[in-house]
């Protein structure tokens, strides 16, 4: 049994994956119309005892093969519009990460370790009429954690989150005919805090 103990010191927004995807109703809808090409990678080496580099990384041209009937931007003269060969909201053709980690021993049955990541993902559509006020720009974030482990039964680390304070956006989303501004969800900003975890 684990129980952990966690203190967070928080500057400010609100705690949310990164990378996770939202979709609505009509999005899953709209994924019998369209064409995936693409490939991913992942490797990992260990050159030095307690050394492990770690990659991963990912083309996807997700296009839209037929879409003539797609909800317009807010603001047209038109109902609707044709996407067909366009991107797919969500979609980000480029994604990756770097993760390092190394552990040494610093005394009898006491590890010390220290860690890192980065992602990033491309731009994409944000919202469903693809819109150029819809776009999520490119972003990358960096985590990073320091930290002893004794006797594999306690562990206190010390970690940051977005550790370069980065701008961005997770979701973005337009109101549809009854306006026309579009509503951007922030990302969590720099975070950092301590983490005790106690096996018992």
């Amino acid at each position: 049994m684990e129980r952990l103990l966690r203190t967070i010191l928080q500057l400010s927004g609100q705690r949310n994956h990164p990378f996770a995807r939202r979709h609505t109703r009509r999005q899953f809808a709209e994924r019998r119309l369209r064409r995936l090409q693409g490939f991913e990678t992942e490797i990992t080496v260990r050159p030095v005892t307690g050394l492990i580099v770690s990659g991963s990384g990912s083309y996807d041209l997700a296009n839209y093969e037929s879409f003539p009937n797609a909800v317009a931007v807010p603001g047209s003269a038109l109902p609707n519009q044709d996407l067909s060969g366009t991107g797919i909201v969500g979609s980000p053709r480029w994604t990756g990460s770097l993760n390092v980690s190394y552990t040494h021993e610093l005394a009898n049955r006491l590890d010390g370790y220290v860690s890192g990541e980065y992602n990033f993902r491309s731009k994409q559509y944000g919202s469903a009429d693809d819109a150029a006020f819809g776009v999520i720009k490119y972003f990358g974030l960096a985590n990073f954690r320091l930290g002893a482990r004794y006797n594999e039964k306690y562990d206190l680390s010390l970690w940051i989150n977005n550790a370069f304070n980065r701008a961005w956006f997770y979701n973005v989303s337009s109101p549809g005919i009854t306006g026309l501004d579009y509503n951007a969800a922030p990302g969590e900003p720099r975070v950092f805090g301590a983490t005790l975890r106690v096996k018992i």
